[in-house]
């Protein structure tokens, strides 16, 4: 047995952390299996019921003064909370804090109030006498230097020009990191917050501004004053070196960037005044506050934060014009406006009901696309909604509505919250029509506005507006897992001037819904361009429908609107789905049968005619109307192969003039592996005046290769493009190419002081072609400890994809350090890979890896072995997968079976001879 001696302290501090104001190296570490480093992680924390539990108070006010200090990255702070009791409580006032420390407590008089700090809680003593609705005031003084929801964004090294910049972010509960407060979406209030930074910042918080006045040592106090209540994750600052763009109107924008991102903010940014109005139009309630602003911060790790008033976005949105339409900011400027009303003006109770909150921003995008771009660009969106809804359903099998979660945010990215929420909001529309549905929002906006909801109160608007009772709705899709699968299939029949349609329900997971009660739209399309649309009401297992028409339709049309969260089997034939494909009036339909045409093209075993066809058609939709359609088939086309892809590709490019189209052909020409004509137009495409262009084309570049590809790329680089675009696009090719002499460069372009958009690309480059290189492990990991969050992923991701055994100790010692949960994650992914490697080589140099060998070894044993108890053998055999796939580990592979050998043919008897004479019997003598 080998060794489990931890690996000495040395060496785990030689990697840990350094003290502030070192440059940390962490570098590669060959272990050594006598002394196994200790790389056991903390389990993943269980999920769990939180069922909702009403808090007994009642926050009327938040009073915030804080002082940000850059140089410390800390914050001085008072807050003055204003609450009262809402039942019978006991005398102690609970609030939420993480790691500040707490100077002083008194009441609205200056008498100190006794308090302690009990885990993450502020435990404010009230005294006796405190009676049900009597307003208190408490006084907090308090300091800190957060780790979590307040971020100080310093100078890059490889920009010296960017100036200092300062966040929040509070959603799901990270507000308490930098604010005492009551840290969950149950309680709202208004709230006026003072933030003094030095002169010559500008600073964006929640509300209207107040006034900007002198503070002492060059520092300045602003005040922004917030009359709407609101919880407390939306409580907003944003501070630094920043340039507004205003405009005025009836509601006043802000666009707030960098200097040198101010005007293409303003225009990236332009359409929110038309999206406010829509939106205001549609809830029957107009912008309900006195002004929007929109900051773009550096280093923000989402797209956007719906922040009351001030939303915060990613300055990765921010574009030039030529830009577009390839990329746009509509989409997500429309879904934190939404946001607005669904998530601020009206917020979930709880964190269970947060699909209100995403449902309603992600749908009420989408009708917005609708409004701005037309009903085809909406049906094409609801199409790529409603698939990944479906999918949400079989891959999380839980109910949209949920309380089971470990972190909040568990059940904000599995696809229930924003897809499946906008899905939901869909079949609702489909199912009672559009006026009725916008008939819903308004009464559930005019009910609840300025309150936090669950999704009962939001199926109660709909059913008085629909007059009827809707409960059957929410139980079936938001409070019960699954989704149907439907069989359906028609024939026409003659005599009875009729099309028979029978729909059978053919799911069978034992969680979902046995039967479904659903509304199935058939559309028929029939002579001279009519076409005659029929809801069926499927409430059986299986049932038959039968719709009269005046002839046989020339195509019929399943879910024409894409109204159902579901799997739906039609057995079309090749003819049916070219038909769909010249001739369905929604991009979705056509989009449908461009993607099995596809398939039929490429299926060898179809008749090479059909096939033919089915190409032929594809290549016709490469010059559909919408774009989304053309791009998918010129995918298809590419995948069907043919001698003649390129020619066909390339003459797309010449003739079409948008830019998404262009991109996605360039993008399709980075596979033609060994095709001359292809590396010729992407090393054209490559030193375009466009940067997205170059961006697409130099990956095509790298993989296609081929003489000067090296020295083109190098060139390349020296051409950064907007943001660094094209930049970043050549440091990933030179990963493609592959080429030993990129390694000084990559390392140079992912340096401290190299230019800072581009760091990350260098640094996931070198992760991509450095296996096997301890050198390329080194320059990897010189940047897992960046004060940049993202450097950090690309540093995990790189030393996972390196997947050395070298790098486990730094990653474990970074592991402990990190507190941003997506890096954790990205880190453990990155332990198990180098683990992996490790056990798979048989060096059991960590704790981890001996354990993972010893299962494995018996994984294999028991599942090549045999034994009476087939049962027992089977449940231990799950119980060491589980544990492997804990550990990152692959159970051995199993044997290969020889092949069974055919049994022996008897050998043919040669044909007799005529006249030959008959052989006498076996003893016969000779």
């Amino acid at each position: 047995m080998r060794g489990l001696r931890l690996l000495p302290f040395a060496l785990v501090a030689a990697c840990a952390a350094p003290t502030a104001g070192t440059a940390p190296r962490p570098t590669r570490v060959d272990l050594d299996p006598a002394a196994p480093l200790d790389d056991r992680l903390p389990a993943l924390p269980e999920k769990t019921d939180h069922p909702y539990e009403p808090w007994l108070f009642d926050v009327r006010h938040y009073d915030i003064d804080v002082a940000l200090d850059f140089e410390r990255e800390s914050v001085d702070g008072r807050v003055t909370i204003t609450f009262r009791t809402l039942h019978d409580a006991p005398p102690i006032l609970p609030l939420d804090i993480v790691g500040l420390e707490i100077q002083s407590v008194t009441d609205g008089d200056g008498v100190e109030v006794a308090y302690r700090v009990d885990g993450d809680r502020l435990l404010l003593g009230l005294g006796a006498g405190f009676l049900i609705g009597e307003e208190r005031t408490v006084e907090i003084a308090y300091r800190g230097t957060p780790r979590r929801g307040l971020y100080f964004n310093r100078v890059p090294a490889g920009d010296p020009a960017a100036r200092l910049q300062a966040f929040t972010q509070g959603e799901c509960e990270d507000t308490r990191h930098w604010l005492p407060c009551h840290d969950f979406p149950d309680d709202r209030a208004t709230s006026t917050t003072r933030v003094t930074v030095p002169t010559g910042m500008h600073v964006a918080a929640a509300g209207e501004l107040e006034g900007v006045t002198k503070a002492s040592r060059g520092r300045s106090t602003w005040t922004y004053r917030m009359d709407v209540p609101h919880v407390s994750y939306l409580t907003t600052i944003v501070a630094g070196g920043y340039e507004v763009v205003r405009e005025d109107g009836p509601v006043p924008l802000e666009f707030v960037a960098d200097e040198r991102d101010a005007e293409h903010a303003a225009y990236s940014l332009r359409k929110t005044d038309e999206i406010l109005r829509f939106f205001g139009e549609y809830t029957g309630r107009s912008y309900p506050y006195a002004r929007y602003a929109q900051c773009c911060v550096r280093d923000f790790m989402f797209g956007g934060m719906e922040n009351i008033t001030a939303t915060t976005l990613t300055d990765g949105t921010v574009h030039p014009p030529h830009w577009e339409p390839a990329r746009t900011s509509h989409g997500l400027v429309a879904h934190e406006a939404a946001h607005q009303w669904f998530g601020d003006l009206i917020t979930c109770r709880d964190w269970s009901h947060i699909w209100l909150n995403e449902g309603f921003a992600t749908y009420f995008t989408q009708l917005w696309r609708e409004h701005d771009e037309g009903e085809a660009a909406f049906l094409a969106a609801m199409r790529g909604t409603m698939n990944g809804a479906t999918r949400a359903c079989e891959r999380a099998r839980r109910p949209a509505i949920s309380n089971r979660y470990a972190d909040p945010f568990d059940l904000f990215f599995d696809g229930h919250a924003y897809g499946g929420g906008a899905a939901r909001l869909h079949m609702l529309r489909i199912e009672l029509g559009d006026e009725t549905f916008r008939k819903g929002v308004r009464l559930y906006v005019e009910r609840h506005a300025g309150t936090v909801a669950t999704t009962r109160e939001l199926e109660r608007a709909m059913s008085d507006a629909a007059g009827q009772d809707l409960r059957w709705y929410f139980d079936q899709w938001l409070r019960t897992p699954g989704r149907p699968k439907l069989k359906v299939r028609w024939t026409w029949d003659d005599a009875a001037r009729a099309l028979r349609v029978t729909v059978k329900q053919t799911h069978d997971e034992k969680a979902f819904p046995k039967t479904y009660r659903l509304s199935l739209d058939i559309a028929c399309d029939l002579a001279r361009g009519r076409s005659e649309t029929v809801r069926l009401a499927v409430s059986k297992r299986e049932e038959t429908f039968e719709i009269a028409l005046p002839n046989q339709p020339r195509l019929v049309r399943v879910d024409p609107r894409r109204g159902l969260i579901a799997r739906i089997d039609l057995e079309r034939t090749p003819e049916a789905w070219t038909a769909l494909a010249r001739t369905d009036p929604s991009p979705g339909g056509r989009l449908d049968a461009v993607e099995a045409l596809g398939a039929i093209a490429r299926d060898r075993k179809r008749d090479a005619k059909v096939r033919t066809a089915a190409r032929e058609t594809l290549l016709a939709a490469m010059d559909d109307p919408f774009h989304q359609v053309r791009t998918t088939a010129l995918r298809q086309v590419k995948r069907s192969g043919g001698v003649d892809v390129t020619a066909e590709l390339l003459s797309l490019y010449e003739r079409d003039e948008d830019l998404r189209v262009r991109l996605a052909v360039l993008g399709a020409l980075r596979d033609r592996d060994g095709d001359d004509a292809a590396r010729a137009a992407l090393r054209a495409a490559a030193t375009s005046d466009h940067d997205l262009v170059r961006a697409e084309a130099l990956p095509g570049v790298g993989r296609l290769a081929g003489p000067g590809a090296f020295e083109l790329l190098v060139a390349a680089v020296d051409w950064p493009g907007w943001h660094s675009r094209a930049r970043g696009a050549a440091l990933g090719a030179l990963a493609d190419l592959g080429d030993e002499r990129a390694f000084p460069l990559l390392v140079r372009y992912a340096a401290v002081e190299a230019d800072p958009r581009s760091r990350s690309a260098a640094i996931r480059a070198l992760g991509r072609m450095g296996a096997e290189r301890p050198e390329y492990t080194d320059a990897v990991l010189a940047h897992l400890y960046d004060e940049r969050s993202g450097i950090r992923k690309a540093a995990i991701d790189a030393a996972g994809a390196l997947a050395d055994p070298g790098a486990l100790a730094p990653l474990v010692a970074a592991f402990h350090r990190e507190t941003w949960k997506p890096n954790r994650r990205a880190l453990r992914r990155a332990i198990e890979a180098c683990r992996r490697t490790a056990v798979d080589r048989g060096e059991w140099v960590t704790i981890e890896a001996a354990r993972g060998g010893r299962l494995r070894e018996e994984h294999a044993a028991l599942r090549d072995g045999s034994t009476t108890d087939a049962a027992a053998r089977r449940k231990r055999l799950r119980e060491l997968k589980k544990e492997l796939d804990a550990l990152g580990v692959r159970p051995l592979p199993a044997p290969k079976k020889a092949p069974k050998k055919a049994p022996k043919k008897a050998p043919k008897k040669a044909p007799k001879k005529a006249g030959a004479p008959k052989k006498g019997p076996k003893n016969a003598p000779k």
